[in-house]
């Protein structure tokens, strides 16, 4: 006659990182005592964080009858990453800057991607973009984080030149030549638009000369 099982540990499905239980089988004789000992055998899941662990109890008595009773223990990783570091909303004049970001897991490498929505772009190299990061581990699991790259010139240019001035003549002095005029813009190049209005009187003519630099996306600044 075998020994008889009176207990053996339940089946249960844990996370990964945790300890298998070490809990024993307890067995009975009928005649006298009984030795159990135990086996495991691990067989690996679809992803790195995922296995079951079978656990054979073996129940032998003093003349060798044996029973034998297994209990399984299935791991998962059910977790998601975490971000380290985390991009926040940036607004910006002429580029985008260069951002980083950084996620772990309980039980694997980390692959962190990118997709952008485009709410707004024009040929200036102005734009919004909402970037999603998504961080998924071996077995799927995944962690999403969102934020905003926002590009938009909002300054305008600046002249190089020091800048001509009001000045009064006689008519006996002759009219000066318009000053050529160029401007820097922080992003783009700039185009300088001179225009000349004459106003002319009984006895005074007025020149009123304009300069205009215009950037890529309409700033402007006049003289």
């Amino acid at each position: 006659t075998a020994p008889e099982f009176t207990s053996v540990p339940g089946d249960e499905t844990i996370e990964f990182g945790m300890e298998v239980s070490d809990e024993m089988a307890m067995a009975v004789d009928n005649c006298g005592d009984v030795v159990v000992t135990v086996s495991e055998e691990t067989a690996m899941g679809d992803c790195e964080g995922s296995f079951v662990v079978t656990r054979t109890f073996t129940a032998v008595d003093a003349c060798g009858n044996s029973s034998v009773a297994q209990q399984t223990v299935t791991v998962e990783d059910t977790t998601a990453p975490v971000f380290v570091s985390l991009p926040q909303d940036q607004i910006n004049q002429c580029e985008e800057a260069a951002y980083s970001t950084e996620a772990t897991d309980n039980c694997s490498d980390v692959t962190v991607t990118e997709s952008r929505e485009v709410m707004s772009e024009d040929s200036c190299g102005n734009y919004e973009h909402i970037v999603t990061l998504i961080a998924s581990d071996a077995c799927g699991n995944t962690t999403e984080h969102t934020f905003t790259i926002t590009v938009a010139d909002t300054e305008a240019p600046e002249f190089v030149e020091e800048l001509p001035q009001n000045e009064s003549l006689n008519c006996s002095d002759g009219i000066p030549a318009a000053a050529v005029l160029s401007a820097l813009d922080n992003c783009d190049d700039v185009s300088v638009i001179f225009t000349e209005d004459t106003l002319a009187s009984a006895c005074v003519t007025t020149f009123v000369r304009t300069w205009e630099a215009t950037d890529c996306t309409g700033n402007s600044i006049i003289h």
